[in-house]
This record gives C-alpha cells, structure tokens and sequence, in this order.
C-alpha cells in the first residue's frame, strides 16, 4: 500500500515539474547502467566507470607499448616534475648557486628549499641544455605530454627518430643527476641559506 501511495504522489510532482522529473529519470538510469557494467567489479562502480573514461599520458603509453622502460618513465616524471618546479618559479634565471636558491618570501619568509629539489634542478637545466636542436620535441613529449606521432609531425621528423632521441634523453638524466649532486653539496646550500637569513 505504501508503495501504490509513494508512485501516486511521484506522479503528480512528475506531471507538475516534467523536465525535473525527466533529468532524475536520466540520472537513475546512468546510474543503473553503470552498476549493471561495472557492480560485478571489486571497488566501487563509479570508480570503474571512471578509470575506463581515463586517458593515459603520451609516456604512459609508450611504456606500455614497450617504447621505454619503467627507468624512462620514472625520469620522465622527475624532469617533468623538475620542468614545472621551475616554471612556478619565475625568479629563477641562473644555475649560480647564490641565485638558485629561491629568494621569494613564503609565509614569514623562511623558506629553504631541499638539498635534492635544488640538485633535480640544476641537472634539468643542464639536461636541457644537452639536448641542443631538439630541447623542443623533447620537451613536448615529456613535460608538454603531447603524443608522439603529433610531436613528431610538428617538429618535422620521423616518429621513428623521435622515440630514439626520446629514448636517449632520457637514458641521459641519471648521468646529470649523479653530476648535480657531486657539483652541489650540502654544506653549498647551507651556506647560501645562510645569506639569505
């Protein structure tokens, strides 16, 4: 009986607001369909339903693909990381120890960057600079995270080339890593944090 009086009084609201009540109509429908595709699944439906929506990265796909190893990925993701550190900071125009460290106020001021945030940059900027004529097909890829095939149409060069020199920056990173952490040390920083102070 309760059932019978809840769909009568539904119907009425329906009659009296139709879009209102054709838009909840939807809602309970997509949500019916996704539990019916996804229900089955450990975790929730939403989740499911959203991770099949999801787009991998451009070096995501070449892992998967097999065109780089979980090495080049990880460096991917520390020059990418690097690359935006940098562009947040507009400041930062030098590798000169005295000017790396960040001379912007944060909070009350106090504000030292890491020995290894310090090192990560310094080695992207020197990776950068050894990448000479393709710094920019190189940069699209990783920090752009612009597919291959379209990097490579608009910098002009074979796909095939493309992934070889990607390949090749990035087998290069740990090499200027191990150079920025013997070039700046810590008692570098410390003491450049001391001026500052």
């Amino acid at each position: 009986m309760a059932e019978a009086r809840r769909r009568k009084i539904h119907s009425k609201w329906a009659e009296m607001h139709p879009a209102l009540a054709a838009s909840e109509r939807a809602v309970r429908l997509s949500l019916r369909d996704r539990e019916d595709r996804f229900g089955h699944k450990i975790g929730t439906a939403a989740t499911h339903a959203a991770a099949q929506k999801r787009r991998d990265g451009a070096l995501a796909r070449l892992y998967l693909s097999g065109a780089i190893d979980l090495a080049a990925l990880g460096a991917a993701e520390e020059i990418a990381a690097a690359a935006e550190r940098i562009g947040r900071s507009v400041g930062v125009r030098t590798m000169s120890m005295e000017t790396r460290v960040d001379h912007g106020g944060f909070g009350d001021g106090a504000f030292w960057e890491g020995l290894g945030q310090v090192r990560r940059e310094i080695a992207y900027r020197r990776w950068r600079t050894d990448l000479g004529d393709t710094r920019g097909a190189i940069e699209d890829l990783i920090v752009g995270d612009i597919g291959l095939v379209e990097t490579a149409a608009s910098h002009r060069v074979s796909v095939r080339r493309l992934r070889r020199l990607l390949v090749d920056a990035l087998e290069a990173w740990p090499r200027h890593l191990r150079w920025a952490r013997d070039w700046v040390r810590e008692e570098d920083l410390t003491q450049a944090h001391a001026g500052l102070a």
